[in-house]
């Protein structure tokens, strides 16, 4: 029987101070800093946002299913070469925390104890960041739901935890995230469905195969940051611009750091200070010159 793998995201969202600002079109200048920003004359009024301090906290939740003796890949961290452990061969056990492969961005080590099914590239190969190296096979359960298209630069990176909870059963385990091999939509077309991820059933808790569950997988959290309303910043991911409204009611076009964000709210780590106000929605990509 098919399982509803659909995702659902929770966003925790923080409330925005909101006024207004007499804007209009932009015309590039310098700031006292010497970059290229952007000035408004003062015309009809526009909603504004301030920046402000909030705590960021992302729960990503996804619909899964238990399945028996799951497969997981891991990925190499950084682009580099890839260097194997001497004696890891398919069918060999690698215990969790040992080492598995080598990169020039560190050791890669097993998250949970598993049997290595196989080796996805060579020895001493050369592989950009995020490629998938060695696959296993964790001798347990594991829920497996799909992450959404959206989440998977975030949940891809980096080493998270989640929490685990079978429909009728366990609940709040807490577990790894391990990325799964994609699978096919449908097996007549060449469209793969989102990709997968894993959480690995601690062997202490009791499972059945394919059982309806839950994933809250936690991709971020910072505490006392600066933030603003993600539909006040162009761009998603590192930088970012905001308008700045000046004293003067003129605004200007400034660069900013992107941190976290659960969707709803964005951490800013720097170009602009706390307090600051900004116009509610993003600076246009087409301006003059």
């Amino acid at each position: 029987m098919k399982k509803s793998l659909r995702p659902a995201l929770w966003l925790l969202v923080g409330t925005a101070a909101v006024g207004t600002v007499m804007a209009g079109s932009l015309v590039l200048s310098k700031d006292r800093t010497g970059a290229k920003t952007a000035d408004a004359p003062r015309q009809p009024e526009q909603q504004t946002v301030q920046v402000a301090r909030r705590d960021i906290k992302v729960v990503i939740s996804l619909e899964s299913v238990t399945m028996p003796l799951p497969t997981f890949r891991l990925a190499a961290p950084g682009t580099g070469t890839i260097r194997f452990v001497a004696g890891l061969d398919p069918d060999v056990e690698v215990k969790q925390g040992a080492t598995v492969f080598r990169t020039d961005s560190g050791d890669v080590k097993a998250p949970v104890t598993a049997r290595l099914e196989r080796r996805l590239v060579p020895d001493s190969a050369s592989v950009g960041g995020g490629v998938p190296v060695v696959e296993l096979r964790y001798i347990g359960f594991g829920l497996v739901g799909s992450l959404p298209a959206t989440e998977s630069y975030r949940l891809l990176s980096g080493k998270l935890t989640a929490t685990g909870s079978i429909t009728g059963g366990p609940a709040g385990f807490r577990c790894p995230v391990l990325q799964v091999p994609s699978r096919r939509a449908d097996p007549e077309t060449t469209s793969a469905v989102s990709p997968g991820v894993m959480c690995a059933v601690p062997p202490d808790v009791r499972a059945f195969p394919d059982l309806n569950g839950q994933i809250a997988v936690t991709s971020g959290q910072v505490a006392n940051v600066l933030t603003l309303p993600v539909t006040a910043v162009s761009g998603g991911a590192d930088r970012g611009e905001v308008s700045v409204v000046r004293d003067n009611g003129t605004v200007a076009i400034r660069q900013v750091g992107l941190g976290v964000s659960d969707g709803a709210i964005v951490e800013i780590t720097n170009g602009i200070e706390e307090g600051a106000r900004v116009l509610a929605s993003p600076p246009p990509l087409l301006r003059s010159p």
